[in-house]
């Protein structure tokens, strides 16, 4: 079993932009960015399994730098959806194998 991520909100100056500090890095030094719902995921990748969560939930688009994400997703969409947003960036490393988020049928 691994750990949660713990994670704090962000004041965006766009209120379609929300953006998070996460206490774990998911990518390198690049930008990556994602809002294709049908791309290839790399289940190797947490980058790629939050961003296809998140994709699945409605968000029109993710970035992700390093510890940072920033989704884009109209205002009042995003409060009926900000809990599940949350319970997913706070469990995304909690568990291994079968059990991880991008070993269920949400990641494929």
């Amino acid at each position: 079993m691994g750990q949660d991520i713990s994670f704090e909100k962000v004041v965006s100056a766009s209120q379609s932009s929300h953006i998070y500090s996460l206490n774990r890095s998911l990518t390198g030094m690049e930008i990556t960015s994602y809002s294709d719902r049908d791309f290839q995921v790399d289940k190797n990748s947490g980058s790629d399994v939050l961003a296809k969560l998140l994709l699945d939930l409605g968000v029109d688009s993710v970035s992700i730098y390093s510890n940072v994400v920033t989704i884009s997703c109209e205002n009042e969409k995003f409060k009926t959806i900000q809990g599940r947003v949350e319970e997913i960036l706070s469990n995304l490393f909690r568990f291994y194998g079968d059990q991880a988020l991008w070993s269920s049928a949400q990641a494929n």
